[in-house]
């Protein structure tokens, strides 16, 4: 892999990085807790579907905002509200 190519994924990760976890950050700011999902198509919105209701706190979700900012922490900002 020829360097600018990498350094196009690492760009990608680190955006694809500070909107999942500003997504997250946002909800949480205004609903008082995480979600265990969120639409796919805009983080700012809850998921639905699936087996059951969608649950408070728990999920995929706290996992992966965790990965992302044990990964990217250094790079992310916490965004205005």
């Amino acid at each position: 892999m020829t360097l600018p190519k990498c350094a196009q994924i690492c760009d990608f990760n680190s955006r694809f990085a500070r909107k999942r976890v500003e997504g997250a950050y946002l909800n949480f700011k205004s609903a008082g807790h995480m979600f265990e999902k969120y639409d796919a198509t805009d983080i700012l919105r809850v998921g639905s579907g699936g087996e059951y209701d969608v649950q408070l706190g728990f999920g995929w979700t706290n996992g992966v905002v965790l990965d992302l900012l044990d990964k990217f922490g250094e790079k992310l900002i916490a965004p205005e509200i």
